[in-house]
């Protein structure tokens, strides 16, 4: 007759079964961000290229770049990267019909459903918050706009991009904008470089804002 196992032994089965399980999810795990990151690989370069200016979508490219971001988003459902694309990628639309505000506010409402997903899932992203600080003060909702350009500052203080947006958009809302986002920008004017300073005159010109140092 066999003899009982140990327990002893009956735990090194389970660590057994423990690790075996382990890397059984590790193995599920790296392919399935392996395939959403193939899926949407087009997709991110495309957007890259489109907001950096280096060519221009078409409607076509569009859908195509967003069908295969929604399926990389349902493959891998917690990418932040995924929805900050998304994001982007409606947003750039939203740009090209600034004009026509319901098709604007169509877009942007889409680039906000997605960026504040990205948000819960990484929220110290500082150029997410940025983002949606953008899609907020096109949807003329100012207020949450503001609060987003805090949370933005608050998490990419020294990002270009991050103080590249929130130097256009306060200055775009400069006349409700709150006292603590009008010292931000009085402050960039007065401690940037010269180029930054040019930058801000310049948008400030746009806008129709006279800078006024303390």
């Amino acid at each position: 007759m066999a003899e009982p196992r140990s327990r002893k032994q009956i735990l090194n089965l389970s660590l057994v079964a423990l690790v075996c399980l382990l890397a059984a999810w590790g193995i599920w795990q790296a392919q399935r961000v392996m395939r959403a990151d193939f899926t949407a690989m087009q997709a991110r370069y495309r957007i890259d290229g489109w907001a950096a200016g280096k060519s221009q979508w078409t409607v076509p490219a569009w859908i195509e770049a967003r069908d295969d971001l929604l399926e990389a988003s349902r493959i891998a459902p917690d990418n932040p990267l995924t929805f900050d694309y998304l994001a982007q990628l409606n947003a750039l639309r939203g740009r090209r019909a600034w004009e026509a505000p319901e098709l604007r506010k169509a877009y942007f409402s889409d680039a906000l459903r997605f960026q504040k997903i990205s948000l819960a899932l990484r929220p110290e992203n500082g150029a997410a918050w940025a983002s949606l600080a953008l899609g907020h003060f096109a949807l003329e909702d100012h207020p949450a706009a503001f609060g987003a350009l805090r949370q933005a500052l608050r998490y990419g203080p020294y990002e270009v991009p991050v103080k590249q947006m929130a130097e256009e958009l306060v200055l775009a809302m400069w006349a409700e904008a709150p006292a603590d986002l009008h010292a931000w920008l009085l402050q960039r004017h007065r401690d940037g470089t010269s180029d930054e300073k040019a930058d801000i005159d310049r948008l400030a010109k746009r806008y129709g804002v006279r800078i006024q140092e303390g």
